[in-house]
C-alpha cells in the first residue's frame, strides 16, 4: 500500500495534528476547524489549494514526503498550543481539542484553577480551597495523592503538572519528547 492510499481513513499524525484529503474531506475539515483542531491537508499534484486557511491549518501536496509531514504536523501542534487552552467542561471532562479524560469532581475543581493560570503558579491555598470546596480533604497527604494521580492522567493530554516547591504548581505542555516547554507569556519562575 502506498504512502497516499494509507491516509484514505481519517489518521492523526502527531501532537493532535490530523491529516484530511482535501478536497475530499472537506466536510471534516470543517469540522475540525469548528473545534480548533489543527490539521494538514492533503492536496493532489494538480489541484488547486484552498483559497482561505486558519492559522491552525497547512497543505503540502501528493506525493508527500513523510518526514515534511511530520515536521509540518509537528509545527501545527506548536502553533496550536499557543492558541487553544484545555478546557473542563460542566461534566468534569478535561478536554484539549478533541481529546478529553474524565476527572473526579476536586480533580476538575483542581484542574478548572490550574487552567485558568495556565503556565504561571497556583498557590497551594487556592488548591486547598478547591479541594474543600469539593468537598475533599485539604490534608497535605491528600492533597498530595491527589495530585499525583492528576498529574498522571494530564500526562494523556499532553500536559505537565509542575510542583514548584511550598509555593504551589504549575500546569503547561509537554513538548513531544516529553519535557515541558513554557507556555507563551509565562514568567518561567
Amino acid at each position: 500500500m502506498s504512502t497516499s492510499e494509507s491516509l484514505n481513513a481519517r489518521v492523526l499524525v502527531a501532537d493532535g495534528v490530523h491529516v484530511v484529503r482535501w478536497p475530499e474531506q472537506e466536510e471534516w475539515r470543517l469540522s475540525l476547524e469548528r473545534a480548533q483542531i489543527p490539521r494538514v491537508l492533503l492536496i493532489a499534484a494538480d489541484g488547486p489549494p484552498p483559497e482561505e486557511w486558519d492559522e491552525l491549518e497547512d497543505w503540502i501536496r501528493l506525493p508527500l514526503d513523510p518526514d515534511e509531514l511530520q515536521a509540518r504536523a509537528r509545527a501545527l501542534g506548536r502553533r496550536a498550543r499557543d492558541l487553544v487552552r484545555p478546557r473542563v467542561d460542566d461534566q468534569g471532562m478535561c478536554w484539549v481539542g478533541d481529546r478529553w479524560i474524565d476527572l473526579s469532581p476536586p480533580q476538575a475543581a483542581i484542574t478548572a484553577s490550574l487552567i485558568e493560570r495556565f503556565g504561571e503558579v497556583v498557590p497551594l491555598a487556592r488548591i486547598d480551597a478547591e479541594l474543600e470546596r469539593a468537598g475533599a480533604s485539604v490534608a497535605i497527604s491528600a492533597r498530595k495523592a491527589m495530585i499525583v494521580r492528576l498529574r498522571r492522567r494530564l500526562t494523556e493530554l499532553g500536559l505537565e503538572l509542575h510542583s514548584v516547591r511550598e509555593r504551589g504548581y504549575v500546569l503547561d505542555w509537554q513538548d513531544l519528547d516529553g519535557a515541558t516547554q513554557p507556555s507563551s507569556g509565562s514568567s518561567g519562575a
